[in-house]
């Protein structure tokens, strides 16, 4: 066990690299729902609230339903879709100043889940997920700089009319790779966990690009029967979007198995 830890912490140290001095911290908060149907088949929903700025500003607000198939017990398939509104911050540059604004995006995913236990107490588990992000295209308001104050030191900016600019519709395709190893013991209600996940751009032309590194380290417990909650350190390493920022966060989420 101490060999496969120290395995996945060699893995995580090349990336760390990506993260500089603007890291940021949020906090993410699920709740879930599941319902067993005969025949090996399962329905779910989960809705997901994410923060950034230090928990100071609202980052994602999500809710997605799932349904899931499990072949036997080593394999399960599954197959989801998520709407998701994400924040979109205030941009002052020296042209144009783009106020703060929500845009919405849905998503579709496809899984293949499969675990296996060791010396009774030591559960491994793969996920492979590909993933198709669609993101609709909007009209945003902007407004022209009026130029360089030399008073204060910043722009200002011709706020009577807005000039509307319209952005446009973009899709992504991710494979996901995740890899997860947990404590998994009778009558033990604790089970704590660490994985690490790969993001791995598949559209025409990236060739498997590796955009985002994440480990989480954490732990699940089950109160009865029904209910569970968990709580988790997330660390995400964006190649793509933010190469210098490092995105931390605590992940608290409630489950309810009907």
């Amino acid at each position: 066990m101490k060999k496969i830890l120290f395995s996945l912490l060699f893995l995580s140290f090349p990336f760390a690299l990506w993260a500089g001095n603007e890291d940021d911290f949020g906090a993410w908060l699920e709740l879930g729902a599941t319902k067993s149907l005969p025949r090996n088949w399962d329905i779910g929903l989960e809705a997901e609230l994410r923060t950034m700025d230090n928990c100071q500003t609202v980052d994602r607000l999500s809710l997605s339903p799932s349904l899931s198939y499990k072949a036997n017990k080593y394999l399960k398939f599954s197959a989801g879709y998520a709407l998701m509104f994400d924040y979109n911050k205030e941009n002052a540059g020296k042209k144009w100043l783009t106020p703060s604004y929500w845009s919405h995006r849905n998503r579709l995913c496809v899984d293949a889940n499969s675990s296996v236990k060791l010396w009774k107490w030591l559960r491994i588990s793969g996920r492979v997920r590909y993933q198709f992000t669609h993101r609709a295209g909007q009209h945003i308001d902007r407004y022209e700089c009026e130029g360089l104050d030399a008073t204060t030191g910043e722009y200002s900016y011709y706020m009577d009319e807005a000039d509307v600019k319209y952005k446009d519709c973009n899709s992504r395709q991710v494979l996901r790779s995740r890899i997860k190893f947990q404590l998994d013991k009778k009558r033990l209600d604790w089970s704590p966990f660490v994985s690490v996940e790969f993001h791995n751009n598949v559209a025409v032309g990236e060739h498997m690009n590796l955009d985002k590194l994440r480990t989480c380290v954490g732990t699940e417990y089950k109160i009865n029967k029904h209910n569970d909650v968990s709580l988790s350190y997330v660390l995400t390493l964006d190649r793509m979007q933010h190469p210098y920022e490092a995105m931390h966060a605590v992940s608290i989420g409630y489950s309810y198995d009907f």
